[in-house]
């Protein structure tokens, strides 16, 4: 409904617009009437008007000066003026200022206002629709602007872009000769994590509440460039220093998102060929928080020593822990990671990719301790629901890897201990012995309970007891022991390995591999190609 508003000093004038006028049939609303124009004013400021019909001679206020104070303040409002013979003058004035019709009051139809009024009503529709659409056109050059602004920042960052093409972008967007710049990496902490708890129903909802906090702030500044990266992470391109204002992004997002934040930034960027070099340096010092934590800026100056990094520096003795744990002397186990830890956090001369490949050389070592025919470091009871390898790679602080690695070694040899003890019974080696067979094939549990004439909820139970882990995990664990090595074979295709070991899905075998090693098959082999070369 569209609202009027009736202005005349005469009553009876007020009284017969009201009546003989079907204000709902045309779809309008009278909202008031007023004997002059200031009373006539208060309304419209207090109800809102979209058509308003006012005479010209009152008291107090006339319909002229009405009609200017009202133009002023609400442009879009429809005016008409209704007059006598005799104010003719006054109505050339009226329409001058932007009156949108007139009529005379002394031979006036209710069947010409209602058209009058239709055809206000429709021109209000219009307007308001080509505005509507103005609108969302701007929205949309706005959104394709700042996307299209976003991604030359970004490929000048993360991609081997030329001198010409760095400069570009840094012209267009008037960066040229604006240095040094600096580089700052921002990363949601724990970002797995969040995403599973599903506070925020979508990844890139989440995005979006995190970059909308971050670019609030940074309107501060009169320069800057924020640039969404992936896996919860975003880059800061400045030429100015960023660290207070990181800080600010930080806090702000955890007092209003309870989220926090790891702060990377680069050492300063004279020469703009060497921008891309400044954000993997920005990385690097991301790399801090491993240390320390989140909610701190970290520089690279700070881990520059790391790229100096000699070989078996820090090293874990492999060999002295195994002998240890063999011997189950957890107490000295325990007593020589935590010394190694805390000689890590003091130095912290050390990339935590190098210290997490460390403990998982460490694990690798220690499944020699294993018998061969009763399983390998896999089918161990999991630690907090963690295989051993995704636990190590997707431990963000040196805090929780030690506490993670100290529960598990303790778990380890417990089950050391208990399999010492403990010998499979003939059954349950049979089923073993057809699973290793068939592992590879789309097996199932009612197949393995058919051939060895076990009811399929007895054999689960059983075999869960004699061995510590499931029929699938076994059979998991087997299948992802022969993905591991098919991985290796450069030629080799990531969808013809899950076939290989009985999947269909890759999307699901890369899942479940995740799951498992804590890095996604194609990242597995690209480490463990270049730990060979």
């Amino acid at each position: 409904m569209y609202k009027v508003i009736i202005v005349d000093d005469e009553i009876l004038v007020r009284v017969g617009l009201k009546t003989f006028i079907p204000w709902e049939r045309l779809g309008l609303e009278l909202v008031g009437e007023a004997g002059n124009g200031r009373e006539a004013l208060e309304l419209v400021e207090s109800e809102g008007c979209d058509i308003l019909l006012t005479d010209i001679q009152m008291p107090e206020m006339d319909g002229l000066a009405l009609l200017e104070a009202v133009t002023a303040e609400r442009p879009r409002t429809k005016i008409i003026m209704l007059t006598n013979h005799e104010e003719f003058r006054y109505v050339r004035r009226a329409l001058q200022l932007g009156a949108a019709d007139y009529l005379l009051k002394l031979t006036m139809e209710p069947l010409e206002l209602e058209r009058k009024l239709s055809d206000l009503k429709e021109k209000i529709v219009q307007e308001r629709s080509q505005q509507r659409r103005e609108q969302e056109l701007k929205r949309e050059i706005r959104t394709y602007s700042r996307a299209a602004r976003e991604k030359s920042f970004r490929d000048v960052l993360t991609k081997s872009c030329s001198p010409a093409e760095i400069r570009e972008c840094l012209s267009s967007f008037g960066y040229l000769g604006a240095g040094p710049f600096h580089v700052a990496l921002i990363r949601i902490s724990h970002y797995e994590r969040v995403l599973e708890e599903n506070k925020y129903n979508s990844e890139q909802l989440l995005a979006y509440t995190v970059l909308n906090i971050l670019q609030e702030i940074l309107k501060k500044q009169s320069s800057g460039e924020l640039i969404e990266l992936e896996n919860g992470c975003f880059a800061l391109f400045s030429a100015f220093q960023p660290n207070r204002l990181l800080l600010e992004m930080s806090e702000s997002v955890k007092q209003y998102l309870r989220l926090d934040l790891c702060l990377g930034v680069s050492a300063p960027c004279q020469d703009e060929r060497l921008i891309r070099h400044a954000y993997e340096q920005a990385q690097l010092a991301l790399e801090l928080a491993f240390f320390d934590g989140p909610g701190r800026v970290f520089s690279y100056e700070q881990v520059s020593c790391w790229e100096k990094e000699e070989a078996g520096r820090l090293s874990i003795p492999h060999e002295q822990w195994k002998r240890l744990v063999d011997e189950r002397n957890l107490e000295e186990v325990l007593k020589a990671l935590g010394g190694w830890v805390d000689e890590l956090r003091s130095k912290r001369c050390r990339h935590p990719e190098r210290i997490k490949e460390s403990v998982i050389q460490l694990i690798h070592h220690l499944s020699g301790l294993l018998p061969e025919s009763e399983g390998d470091i896999y089918s161990i009871p999991r630690y907090r629901d963690l295989y051993p390898y995704h636990a190590v790679r997707s431990a963000e602080t040196l805090d929780e890897l030690h506490e993670w690695i100290e529960g598990w070694l303790s778990l380890f040899t417990d089950y050391l201990r208990e399999q010492g003890r403990h010998r499979y019974r003939p059954e349950i080696r049979e089923v073993i012995r057809i699973i290793r067979e068939k592992f590879d094939t789309a097996l199932k549990v009612s197949d393995l309970a058919r051939e060895s004439g076990f009811n399929e909820a007895y054999l689960s139970t059983l075999f869960k007891k004699e061995t510590g882990e499931s029929v699938m995990d076994m059979i998991i664990r087997l299948r992802m022991a022969k993905a591991r090595g098919l991985l290796l074979e450069p030629g080799m295709k990531i969808y013809e390995v899950a076939e290989a070991i009985g999947y269909t899905d890759a999307n699901y075998f890369a899942k479940l591999f995740k799951k498992i090693e804590g890095i996604h098959p194609q990242e597995y082999r690209r480490r463990r190609s270049g730990s060979e070369k």
